[in-house]
Order: structure tokens, then sequence, then C-alpha cells
């Protein structure tokens, strides 16, 4: 399950449910850990934050950024719930989401939100584009890199 998800979020973006459970639980590991990125499914849909903390972007460059970027790709093909309310804000954290069907569109009939994740990685780059299935374009894509792997937990965060 996504630690942020604006779909599942309340209308304001202040997480709900489950999503307080799990920033609860699981970003105080990530912080101390020193975790770049928190590749997840579940939700049916794309949305990759920027690198957050408690709720809060910590940085929107991604050199040497603090905090952790949250991707959720769970925008396989399965139709439920794409769609967040109409009252539903884009969170300051949501830095691209994509999967929610466009007024009047089929999600089963013509891929509207369907695509797919491509990781390249090396020792100091992280590199992440989401690719929409309907026409093979890139729908996300960034690079977080680094100086160096240090140990996170005297980053001051």
């Amino acid at each position: 399950r996504p630690v942020y998800s604006s779909l599942f979020d309340g209308p304001d973006g202040a997480p709900q449910g489950t999503s307080i459970a799990l920033q609860a639980a699981i970003e105080p590991l990530l912080k101390r850990y020193g975790v770049d990125v928190f590749l997840c499914g579940h939700v049916h849909s794309y949305e990759r934050t920027w690198p957050v903390y408690n709720g809060s972007v910590v940085s929107t460059q991604m050199h040497n950024a603090k905090g952790t970027v949250h991707i959720i790709n769970g925008a396989g093909g399965n139709t439920e719930t794409p769609t967040p309310p109409p009252d539903h804000q884009v969170p300051q954290w949501s830095a691209n989401r994509f999967s929610w069907m466009p007024e009047g569109k089929n999600l089963t009939s013509d891929m509207t939100g369907w695509g797919f994740g491509l990781i390249d990685a090396t020792e100091s780059s992280f590199e992440w584009r989401f690719f929409r299935a309907l026409d093979g374009g890139v729908q996300d894509r960034f690079v977080l890199t680094k100086d160096s792997y240090t140990d996170a937990s005297d980053d001051g965060m």
C-alpha cells in the first residue's frame, strides 16, 4: 500500500485511513536508513511525489535530495476507482499523477490510464520513467543523483 496517495487521501491532501498508520510506521524507517525511493502498487493508478517526509515536500531538486520519492505504479489495467472525487485538491507533494480517466473515456477499452515503469540505476543515479501503454510516450521521468551514499540518520531532517 502507498504511504502517499492523492486518490485516497482527504480532499485537502491530508492522509486518511491506512495512510496515517503507514506514515507513522514506515517513514521513520525510510529516513533512518536513507531510502531514496519507495515503490509500491495497490492503488490502481500512477502517482509520484517530490522527495517528502512527514507530509511535507523536503526538496524539489533531485540532486542529493533529502526525503523519499514515493512512486505508486498500479496502472496495470484494473479500472477500480481510477478517478478522484472532484473536490480533491492535488497535494503539494504530488509531482506527477496519471491514470485518472478523462471525462467520457472508457479506461478499459482505450487504455487511457494504463502504463508501466522502467528503472535504470547506477552507483550514483536512479532514473525512473513511466510510459503510457496507449502510445508508448513518456508520461513521467526523473533522475535522482547522489555525490555519495552515507548514513542518513544525521541528515538534519
